[in-house]
């Protein structure tokens, strides 16, 4: 039988310090198990790029017996967070899941032998002296190969990450652990069961080397979920639209040609086509990189991203280029050309003086507004660079941003042919894509956006046009996320994995183990949401999948339908009441679950439909929301309203 815990930071922020000094069986599905509206899988969709050997087997041998444990985590003498986390989280969950202790030792001063009862965590020297090698399929630095040898598992990976990774599979296999959310872990295992030490033999590789986290996630869920974190380095501390962190006008009086002609809102990536100016320039910009590429010897990408505006330089020479190449992107990837040049001359310098190889460096931009299209043509069907100026060195990336795209339909699908041209084009100029998505309505965060059955045909599309990293950008300043912000949470930890899983499957594991007893009520729930979203969708074309549609209308959230919702939930309520005496720490984490779910409907009650109630009874349920808000760290209206804003206008 499984179990959810509430898993306390504090706790493992605990593991955490002292590590520094397997898919469990879905649960039984609940309500519908069939998604709402058309999940289309076409075949030539599907895609074989990922790797996912999974292999494991049983052993007679004694993993955790009687709430104890012989075994002992190893880890290198010289570790990193990654490994200290890797630790932490095998500490953490086997205790949790049945009492058991493991210790933490160094390979230091250990010699590996059939009958050493070790997990061994990213220690090559033990690795070799079981015999073993990597294999041949590239695991990556965030993938894993996990073998069993004698009384033995070796946890493997070309980067500390995917060791990391590694351990999280690991506790699938033997506790059967589970995140569904930062307030939600499930093992199969309970107190007391003993466990044997399975058989592992696993290659896996995820089919994106790297995906960020959608919203503002806890640090638990972030790597209990497998997302990335520490993937770019940070200049002055920022990684997004940090064009000005390299070169701030401020700071360039003297300088007006490095920045654009008019309002100097981005910089001049031609320097007035000058070449005095465009060499003083790279020049200048290559003290700021430099020192921060040093800072982070662990880290392999920087950014170069354009400020967060519509605006481009319109000098003669941006001009110029703009026509010859039909986008202002043609001279933002020579920038970064020249850049990726003069890093690499001073790391061949470098390594000439003291020896070792050149470090390599991955320089990505944006192609986002103004930059969004590529400088391509279409010949025979297919696109090719305008001319070879316009393609990308091998370690120069693309950040590509679809801020017009439909969200509520595939990158397969006719409404974002435009987005797919783009994507496509942009693999012809680069070898390397990054690929920032989104998925909730800016100008209305607590309002539902409808992508939750069609990214998985976006995430395959990416994937075949071969992206290596994926980020679904959520409320990232947002505490909580009402209208099934968590599942899609969890949906993009495992769909980003593995493209070629099952939507259903995972709606239906989510709702089983997140709501628990109350997972009917609260599935009907959602699968009425999206029916109205789809008929929304389909009867007001200008109502979409639009990141900033106006969602927020009366017509379209009839109070009689807001209310059977909230009714749902009355009923989920009323469900879980029973774990209030057998389990009330449960019953706390699944009565915020759904108080999380009302948020949206109730803000829709208190401000579409004001004129349906009487002052008094409007003011008690805005008083209620706005209490319940503030319980579940929900603060923002919108990316750039708060929602005390809304607040105070109600007074």
């Amino acid at each position: 039988m499984k179990h959810v815990k509430s898993v306390a930071c504090t706790a493992l922020a605990g593991l955490m310090c002292l590590a520094a000094a397997a898919g469990c069986a879905p649960a039984g599905t609940t309500g519908n198990t069939d998604p709402i509206g058309i999940v289309t899988e076409p075949e030539e969709h599907m895609t074989t790029m990922g790797l996912h050997q999974i292999n494991v087997g049983e052993t007679q041998i004694d993993f955790v017996k009687d709430e104890k444990t012989d075994y002992a985590i190893v880890t290198p003498a010289q570790t990193d967070s990654f490994l200290n986390e890797a630790a932490a989280l095998l500490i953490q969950h086997v205790a949790s899941a049945t009492g058991a202790q493991l210790s933490v030792e160094t390979d230091a001063e250990l010699t590996w032998s059939q009958d050493k009862k070790w997990i061994v965590l990213g220690s090559e020297k033990l690795f070799a002296e079981a015999g073993l090698t990597m294999p041949e399929e590239d695991v990556g630095t965030t993938g894993y190969y996990i073998r069993t040898v004698g009384s033995s598992v070796f946890v493997m990976s070309k980067g500390t990450h995917g060791v990391q990774n590694g351990a999280l599979e690991f506790l699938r296999h033997t506790v059967g652990y589970e995140m569904y959310a930062d307030d939600t872990v499930v093992y199969s295992v309970e107190r007391g069961d003993d466990v044997r030490l399975p058989d592992f033999d696993i290659i896996d590789r995820p089919d994106f080397t790297y995906y960020l986290t959608s919203n503002r996630m806890s640090s638990d869920a972030v790597v209990g979920m497998r997302f990335t974190s520490g993937v770019y380095i940070p200049v002055n501390g920022e990684v997004w639209h940090n064009s000005f962190c390299y070169l701030n006008p401020d700071d360039y009086p003297d300088h007006p040609e490095w920045f654009s002609e008019k309002d100097k809102t981005q910089l001049c990536y031609t320097a007035r086509g000058i070449d005095e100016y465009y060499d003083a320039m790279l020049d200048e910009f290559m003290t700021k990189m430099i020192p921060a590429v040093e800072s982070r010897p662990d880290l392999e990408n920087i950014t170069i991203t354009i400020q967060d505006n519509t605006d481009a330089c319109r000098c003669d020479a941006c001009t110029a280029e703009y026509e010859k190449y039909g986008t202002d992107s043609a001279a933002v990837i020579k920038f970064c050309n020249s850049v990726s040049d003069r890093l690499e001359e001073y790391f061949t310098k470098k390594a000439e003086q003291e020896g070792g190889e050149p470090r390599e460096v991955n320089i990505l931009f944006f192609a986002y507004r103004k930059m969004f299209t590529p400088p391509v043509k279409e010949v025979n069907g297919k696109f090719e660079p305008i001319d070879s100026s316009v393609i990308c060195r091998d370690n120069v990336g693309v950040y590509i941003a679809p801020i017009d795209a439909a969200y509520n339909a595939s990158f397969y699908d006719d409404i974002n042919r435009t987005t797919a041209d783009v994507i496509e084009g942009w693999g012809a100029c680069s070898k390397m894509l990054h690929m920032w998505l989104y998925e909730t309505n800016y100008s209305y965060y607590l309002y539902p956006l409808n992508t939750y059955d069609t990214m998985l045909e976006t995430y395959r599309f990416c994937k075949n046009n071969n992206a290596i990293l994926m980020f679904p950008e959520g409320q990232y300043n947002q505490g909580n996320v009402t209208a099934f912000g968590k599942l899609k949470e969890y949906f993009n930890y495992k769909a980003l994995w593995n493209v070629n899983v099952d939507y259903s499957g995972i709606v239906n594991d989510f709702f089983a183990n997140y709501f628990r007893g109350a997972a009917e009520p609260m599935r009907r729930y959602f699968d009425e949401l999206q029916t109205q979203l789809k008929y929304i969708e389909n009867n007001y074309p200008e109502i979409g999948g639009g990141i900033y549609d106006n969602i927020a209308q009366a017509r379209f959230w009839p109070k009689r339908m807001l209310e059977q919702w909230l009714g749902y939930m009355d009923e989920a309520y009323a469900a879980i009441e029973p774990y209030k005496a057998t389990d009330p720490l449960l019953y706390d984490v699944l009565r915020e679950h759904i108080l999380l779910e009302t948020i949206f409907p109730r803000f829709a009650l208190v401000t579409l439909h004001t004129g349906a109630y009487s002052q008094q009874t409007l003011k008690q349920m805005r008083d209620s929301f706005r209490k319940d808000c503030a319980a579940l760290a929900i603060t923002m209206y919108s990316e750039n309203v708060s929602l005390d804003t809304i607040f105070n206008s109600w007074e």
